[in-house]
């Protein structure tokens, strides 16, 4: 059974000074074309105890980052996330909504590529209680499995439907109260490319059995939502959502690709190389330089300091960027460079160099510049 935190496998190399990233994408995604895409979820929510039940529509939507075009073969990373909702304060008939709770969102992975791993993105996610979200790999039924087709952000797999831990009458996974506006977090997405002239399509969970029918547990939207009428009395009202306009409406731009990566083997991909002085003293102007190869013919390499950008991107010429940055403050700075890519030449980032920085001394420079090279 596979970890509910599904861990990208190549994360740590990515971060181990003197590696360099070899995958197109690679540690690039906030800089690939962003597809922002609302939609309609409609949504069933059946009732217990009782027999009622009730039809509603909501304001849903998902944001994609990816790079358009990979080569053949290659390993990237595309980002995803579900775009804020908001939970209702009122519910069915004057009872008030306490919270949602047992909520998940699955998508799938992109048919055409070999799945390396996902995970959660911090610090983007908001108003959110109960269990952390975690991120899963699923088959059909729900259950985390190695060769499932599904990703669904949960709270440890705690789901109202569609799982092995499931209940329809008591709270659990994540929560979120009644008139809350959230966000579920981001999640990186790494796979492998496949063959010259195939298309890579991002989807929602909708091509299952069920999945993009009206009002299923295996749905992509599904949640506990809880209710109490004057007195305290209970309701929970088991919710499934799809991505359609209406109950009798087919399915929505939410059921189609969420956008398209062409597989192009003329595509060159990249490997970037920084240098930069093992130590500094804090207020000292330091040299970074990226050497990116093959050479491209143009494209921009942005420095970063951990996840800070260090000034504005600096354009690559003859294959080489290089920039002089101020050191501010004292410490061990991780310094990166990201290569934005080009016509006919892949993103790509560094691996990182470690500068530490000190205070200067009295009367004298209290560091030395003396330069160090990372790569492979």
């Amino acid at each position: 059974m596979m970890s509910s935190s599904v861990r990208r496998s190549v994360a740590a190399a990515a971060s181990m000074a003197g590696c360099v990233a070899l995958v197109a994408g690679g540690g690039g995604v906030a800089s690939a074309a962003a597809v922002d895409l609302p939609f309609t979820a409609s949504c069933h929510g059946w009732q217990y105890p009782g027999p009622i039940t009730h039809n509603e529509t909501r304001d849903s939507g998902v944001s994609v980052s990816a790079p358009a075009v990979v080569p053949p073969n290659s390993s990237f990373t595309y980002r995803i996330q579900p775009k804020p909702m908001t939970v209702p304060s009122d519910g069915y008939d004057l009872r008030k909504v306490v919270n949602w709770t047992r909520l998940k969102f699955d998508f799938d992975i992109p048919v055409g590529t070999t799945f390396s791993g996902a995970e959660i993105v911090p610090g983007t996610s908001s108003n959110l209680g109960g269990v952390a979200p975690t991120v899963t790999r699923i088959n059909d039924n729900g259950s985390p499995d190695p060769a499932g087709r599904h990703l669904r952000v949960s709270g440890n797999n705690i789901t109202a439907g569609n799982g092995p831990n499931t209940d329809d009458n008591s709270g659990g996974g994540i929560e979120v109260g009644g008139g809350q506006t959230f966000q579920l977090p981001a999640v990186d997405v790494t796979v492998t490319s496949g063959a010259p002239g195939t298309q890579i399509k991002p989807m929602l969970r909708v091509s299952d059995t069920n999945s993009g029918s009206y009002d299923s547990a295996n749905n992509y939207l599904t949640f506990l939502q809880q209710e109490t009428l004057l007195g305290g009395v209970k309701y929970w009202l088991t919710t499934n959502c799809s991505p359609r306009d209406s109950r009798s409406a087919g399915l929505n731009a939410g059921g189609q690709p969420l956008t398209v990566i062409n597989v192009d083997s003329s595509l060159a991909q990249t490997q970037t190389r920084i240098d930069a002085p093992g130590t500094a003293v804090v207020g000292d102007s330091v040299e970074l330089k990226a050497t990116v190869t093959p050479w491209p013919s143009g494209g921009m390499v942005q420095f970063r300091d951990g996840g800070a950008d260090l000034g504005a991107p600096v354009p690559v010429v003859n294959g080489v960027a290089t920039a002089n940055r101020t050191m501010s403050t004292v410490g061990d700075h991780d310094i990166t460079a990201y290569y934005t890519g080009t016509a006919g030449f892949t993103e790509s980032i560094s691996g990182s160099v470690t500068i530490s920085v000190t205070e200067k001394e009295a009367g004298g420079s209290g560091g030395s510049l003396a330069g160090i090279g990372f790569g492979s």
